[in-house]
């Protein structure tokens, strides 16, 4: 399967803007993985806890 630089140039454009808006607000990027992380382990404690 050929790539093309007409089809990479587009795909590696957009892979490099997300990556940028992350950077650039990286501190509520940071924070926000870590709700979503507290978010996941509290269901799945709650999840696995026995009564």
């Amino acid at each position: 399967m050929y790539l093309g630089p007409e089809t990479a140039m587009p795909l590696a454009s957009a892979i490099a803007a997300v990556v940028g808006v992350a950077v650039m607000f990286w501190n509520r990027t940071v924070a926000a993985a870590k709700a979503v992380g507290r978010f996941v382990s509290g269901g799945l404690a709650r999840l696995t806890r026995r009564r």
